[in-house]
């Protein structure tokens, strides 16, 4: 997310991810699962490294697989979708323009290269 921010010319600050996605949606749009993607991800900071975070015992005692797991696909989910957006913004801006009025409407299916140039639209090749 620090990464997608600095490619916005903004600065980026902090560890949380609620609030590295409050600075996004300055620019981005943010929808409601990536924050709470983030804040799951956001609850296990600091306690899963500092052994006197909890009340008694230690961090392995309050973790399980099934946490491990819903924290690992909340990560993906938020690395999959800054990817995406990070290839939209390197995107050319005269795409950008033609493309941002129609993605919202969910009819368009976008692919992007690694360089972010236009690869496909609805499945039709782009040079």
């Amino acid at each position: 997310m620090k990464a997608l921010l600095y490619a916005h010319g903004r600065s980026a600050w902090g560890h949380s991810l609620v609030e590295l996605l409050n600075y996004l949606k300055d620019v981005e749009m943010v929808g409601e699962e990536f924050y709470v993607n983030a804040r799951e991800l956001d609850r296990h900071y600091i306690p899963s490294r500092h052994p006197n975070s909890f009340e008694s015992g230690y961090p392995g005692m309050y973790y399980d697989e099934p946490t491990a797991r819903r924290a690992l696909e909340a990560c993906k989910r938020i690395i999959e979708w800054v990817r995406g957006v990070f290839l939209w913004v390197k995107m050319r801006p005269c795409y950008r323009r033609v493309f941002q009025q129609f993605l919202g409407c969910g009819f368009f299916k976008v692919s992007v290269g690694c360089e972010g140039k236009l690869v496909s639209l609805n499945g039709v090749g782009y040079g």
